[in-house]
């Protein structure tokens, strides 16, 4: 197969090893390809199950499929169907997918560790915007803070929440022309 060929492909795909699945969505082949391959190849996958057995059988035994082009708002309702039917043929051990939905994490079993770890991760990190005293500059230059409550503020000049908060991570350097103001505040 010529992968180039999946650039911008849309669709459900598949990943088999060895006698393992694994099902997925993506709104471009290629990249949702290189990705997985990339991962595996550097023992970094975010699937521990897909790993190990990649792992085990090394990548002769990979090969990737697709299943279905579709529309991009049809993704997750197609991979569900998948998935669900999918099980009915596949013995329980043989399916790769670690969630029992499509596009959520909701169901995954994490163990006392995970979770011990997941924890001390984000242990100390705090809000930005609730701890710190933001200065916003409007796009005619005017300085407005410090920001309390972004909801109230995004609302009373029109702007996106959103839209808004990744300014103020640092995500995004405007929105609408407003930008996070770096200085000594006059």
């Amino acid at each position: 197969m010529d992968f180039s060929e999946l650039v911008g492909v849309i669709g459900i795909y598949a990943i088999r090893i060895q006698d393992y699945i694994y099902i997925g969505q993506a709104s471009n082949m290629y990249m949702r390809w290189s990705n997985h391959t990339s991962m595996l190849r550097r023992n970094k996958h975010e699937n521990n199950f897909m790993q190990n057995v990649y792992n085990k059988y090394g990548e002769i035994a990979l090969s990737f499929f697709i299943i279905d082009e579709t529309l991009g708002s049809d993704l997750t309702p197609s991979e569900q169907w998948y998935l669900d039917t999918l099980k009915m043929f596949y013995p329980n051990g043989k399916i790769l997918n670690i969630a029992p939905a499509a596009g959520s994490c909701l169901g995954i079993k994490r163990s006392a560790e995970t979770r011990a770890k997941l924890s001390a991760a984000h242990l100390g990190k705090t809000n930005r915007a609730k701890t710190h005293n933001i200065i916003l500059l409007a796009p005619d230059g005017a300085q407005h803070g410090p920001i309390h409550n972004l909801d109230a503020f995004s609302r009373e000049h029109g702007l996106n929440r959103g839209n808004m908060h990744n300014v103020i991570t640092g995500k995004a350097k405007s929105c609408k022309g407003w930008r996070l103001f770096v200085g000594i505040v006059q």
